[in-house]
């Protein structure tokens, strides 16, 4: 490889985001294999935090900041037929 390509190269190299992606798929594969197979068994669950009215998200949010929620943090809002009505509640 000439100097002149080397130097290409080097200029267009992904971003920070783009390699620490990069390096988890690559570095840490076969974990990234086995929390799959986790999660879609089922033995590997989240947690969300499901907090009802749009009113309620100034709330949410200021208690993002003090740690205060366990999980992902999520706002349900509409009534029946909203966004969320078919999900299960955790």
């Amino acid at each position: 490889m000439s100097a002149v390509n080397k130097q290409v190269i080097l200029r267009e190299r992904p971003t920070d985001k783009v390699r620490n992606k990069h390096f988890a798929i690559i570095e840490f594969g076969e974990a990234f294999a086995t929390h799959s197979r986790s999660i879609s068994d089922g033995c590997l669950v989240s947690r969300e935090d499901i907090v009802h009215g749009l009113e309620n998200a100034p709330a949410v949010l200021q208690r993002l900041f003090v740690g205060a929620n366990i999980g992902k943090r999520l706002v349900r809002v509409g009534g029946e037929g909203g966004a969320f009505s078919d999900a299960p509640e955790r």
